[in-house]
């Protein structure tokens, strides 16, 4: 089947009409006629892949990732069509699910658009007796694509995958089955790597230091089953990394969620301190905060913060930030956060910062929400789809002050979004 493609929409599937029925492809740029092949016929919609490129646009580039499709979809953009198409796609979600206009609204992006991820995950999978690592496919956790260097990751971190591929064969590990790594500002490296079982832990620990002497390893950690239960053991050094953004720091662990685009959490952090400095917030509470890492950065400016998270692992090393940056005004609890919310009796907050995971917010945390007697709510969301879902709920009392937008990941569809509320 031959198309022209008219569009690319939200999450980044490329939009065709055969006869006036809709086709989503994988791949092909406004304007560009190429050959598809389908894959699922539906009542409304057409599932295809894009086999051909038979008229090219002008903003197509070469990708330089062979595995581009897993990792970064947008390879083939260029950067600024990239900013543009996404730019497109946030007005489109905001004027159809809210009936607002957008109109003129700030997009952040980097100075640094390739070797910008301080982490990256993989699945260690084996052919013929050889070890390789891989990226699972698209919305598909069962079959994989294998990988050389990714360009999306630092340089030192590919020549680390490349040193551990090299030992994992020659020294036939083979229980491994994923490994994760993180890199600091100072260029440090914690590794994690997650066994099927501990059969091989005098090998993996033999092993990994030996790798030591070539590279700056602050932590290498083997997760092992053991009675159902995954745990933690350190082979060498600390089981943490420290980490830096918008001039203050924090240390993070093996499993700690923390930005992977240091340049845009700084400005996104950066953001927010300029929204407060333009209000008159002194109580401040941070849901679902992490490590503290909003909360702690507004916690000099505001009379008293409150953080609420849900993961031990992210309390723990909460505490230790909040002692790592002599911040003495902040309270904060162990619980999710939308039953902690509905159950709180601290009062009236001036500011209410809300990054939740992809899935949202979610109805019942909305309604929460609006039971208080916050005067501004300030929304970060990593996924516009549910965060214009949730924004209907919210501006029920609430109305849009501001709009930012943040490529935190360059050459993919992904699309992070700052949206201040005031009631």
């Amino acid at each position: 089947m031959r198309v022209k493609i008219e569009a690319i929409v939200f999450p980044g599937r490329s939009l065709a009409r055969d006869e006036g029925k809709v086709i989503f492809t994988d791949e092909g740029l406004p304007g560009e006629v190429v050959e598809l092949q389908v894959e699922k016929n539906k009542e409304n919609f057409i599932d295809a892949k894009t086999i051909q490129v038979i008229e090219t646009a002008q903003s197509r580039v070469i990708p330089r990732c062979d595995h581009y499709k897993t990792c970064s979809s947008y390879q083939y953009i260029d950067h600024n069509e990239q900013i543009a198409i996404k730019r497109g796609q946030l007005k489109e979600l905001f004027s159809r699910n809210l009936k607002i206009d957008l109109e003129d609204f700030e997009f952040r992006y980097p100075s640094r658009v390739w070797e910008y991820r301080n982490r990256i995950r993989v699945h260690v999978v084996r052919e013929n007796d050889r070890a390789a690592f891989a990226y699972h496919l698209p919305e598909k956790f069962d079959k994989f694509i294998k990988i050389g260097r990714c360009y999306l990751a630092s340089r030192q971190v590919n020549i680390l995958l490349g040193e551990l591929l090299g030992l994992i064969d020659k020294t036939r590990i083979s229980t491994l089955v994923e490994l994760e790594i993180k890199e600091n500002y100072k260029g440090e490296m914690l590794l994690a790597l997650y066994a099927r079982d501990n059969s091989q832990l005098a090998l993996i620990s033999e092993s990994m230091t030996t790798l030591q002497k070539n590279f700056v390893l602050t932590g290498s950690v083997v997760l092992l089953p053991e009675n159902g239960i995954l745990t933690e053991k350190t082979i060498f050094g600390k089981n943490n990394l420290e980490e830096c953004a918008a001039d203050r720091k924090y240390t993070i662990g093996a499993q700690s969620f923390f930005q992977v685009n240091r340049e845009m959490l700084d400005a996104a952090i950066k953001d927010i301190e300029s929204i407060h400095a333009q209000g008159t917030f002194t109580r401040m509470l941070d849901l679902y905060s992490g490590v503290g890492t909003f909360g702690i950065a507004l916690a000099q400016a505001s009379e008293r913060v409150v953080l609420v998270e849900s993961m031990q692992e992210n309390i723990e090393y909460l505490k230790i930030n909040l002692a790592l940056n002599s911040i003495g005004n902040a309270d904060y609890a162990h619980a999710d956060s939308q039953t902690w919310l509905e159950r709180d009796e601290t009062g009236a907050q001036d500011l209410i910062i809300v990054d939740p995971p992809r899935k949202g917010l979610g109805a019942g945390m909305c309604e929460a929400l609006l039971r208080t007697e916050s005067k501004s709510l300030c929304c970060i969301s990593c996924n516009p789809s549910t965060l214009v879902r949730d924004l209907k709920i919210l501006l029920t009392r609430y109305r849009i002050k501001k709009v930012i937008a943040y490529d935190f990941f360059p050459h993919t569809p992904h699309i992070e979004t700052l949206v201040l509320l005031e009631k």
